[in-house]
């Protein structure tokens, strides 16, 4: 039977941290640039694609500004409603209706009222008037915003290629990404065994030949589309209509790419180590014994101390547990490497491979 080792690799994490923390930390710090900066140029290259989208949602925004932000519907959303001067005709013909029965008893008197009232009815019809005039210039204004949102529609719908270009470098933009994620975790792992092997390393680990690190991106591709592959072949379970055999089938689905992901853990290390191709490092990660037991047992390890970091979190208020959340994620990135470098050398060190 193979020795358990995953309590002493998750040990070893914690003691490489302890004993070399500056080492550590400028080795994460100097990834951190790398991604900053790499996400940076990526943009850079990408922009082109993006700028025909970019001026269309600028003007976009541009129109929606002249909607909201200029006022355009403040005379009718502000309470000036041009029905407050046929409110004023109202009332100018109830006092008129008023005065007239009046005038059989006041004569003179009753003639002023009259006029007062027929006074304040021609006040209404003006405001009426005034309030028609500025609804038609907010007309016309709004008249000249739809003339421009049906331009810009018709000009997406004449131009295809903007969202093409858009598609091709949102595309190109991901692949950038992925790129310089594969280069810093093939530089973690160069570093860590390097730690392992020499108690030292240097962030010229980062730094390898682009075969290798072309090896670690296909093989990366490669052992994705492998431990999804469960997904797929129990998806028949879908095709019958019954939540516990959908269950079962999501439960297999879950062991099998646990298992795969477990057994095939090593084909960076082979690559990385001992410059592997894409085959030959899955081939002599599966063959290694113990990969299951150990690399399972360690991801348990390692999230349970994240779980134990969330509670403390929760625990506390929120001005302390942001600053604890972002010091967590950096230990136990830091604490994984050292830890998988040390499980691989002692599933290894036995095995010709």
């Amino acid at each position: 039977m193979e020795r358990f080792h995953a309590f002493d690799a998750f040990k070893f994490g914690f003691r490489a941290l302890i004993k070399n923390p500056l080492l550590f930390l400028m080795a994460y710090i100097y990834s951190q640039i790398l991604w900053i900066f790499g996400v940076f140029i990526s943009f850079l290259i990408v922009y082109p694609f993006f700028m025909p989208i970019i001026e269309l949602v600028y003007r976009i925004i541009d129109l929606i500004k002249k909607v909201f932000v200029s006022g355009l519907f403040g005379g009718l959303l502000g309470g000036g409603s041009p029905f407050k001067g046929l409110g004023k005709i109202t009332e100018g013909a109830s006092s008129i209706g008023g005065i007239f029965g009046e005038v059989v008893e006041k004569t003179a008197g009753g003639v002023g009222k009259i006029a007062g009232g027929v006074g304040e009815a021609v006040g209404g019809v003006g405001k009426i008037a005034t309030k028609g005039f500025g609804l038609l210039g907010q007309g016309t204004k709004l008249l000249a915003l739809y003339s421009s949102a049906k331009e810009i529609i018709a000009e997406l719908a004449n131009n295809p290629q903007f969202f093409l270009l858009f598609l091709m470098g949102l595309f190109l933009f991901s692949l950038l990404l992925k790129m310089l994620y594969d280069l810093i975790v093939f530089g973690w792992i160069r570093f860590s065994l390097k730690y392992y092997d020499a108690s030292t390393s240097s962030i010229k680990s980062f730094f390898c030949k682009p075969l290798s690190l072309l090896k670690y991106a296909i093989a990366t591709s490669v052992f994705s589309l492998i431990i999804i592959l469960p997904y797929f072949l129990m998806g028949v379970f879908y095709l019958i209509p019954s939540r516990f055999l959908m269950f079962l089938g999501d439960f297999f689905a879950f062991g099998l790419s646990l298992y795969l992901i477990c057994k095939l853990w090593f084909y960076s290390y082979f690559i990385a180590d001992k410059n592997y191709d894409v085959v030959e490092s899955l081939r002599a990660s599966w063959v290694v014994p113990g990969t299951f037991l150990n690399i399972s047992m360690l991801l348990l390890l390692l999230s349970a101390s994240v779980l134990v970091g969330l509670l403390l979190m929760w625990l506390l208020p929120a001005m302390i547990a942001l600053p604890i959340a972002a010091i967590l994620v950096t230990v136990f990135w830091l604490v994984t490497w050292p830890a998988f470098a040390y499980l691989y050398r002692k599933l290894t060190v036995q095995k010709v491979l």
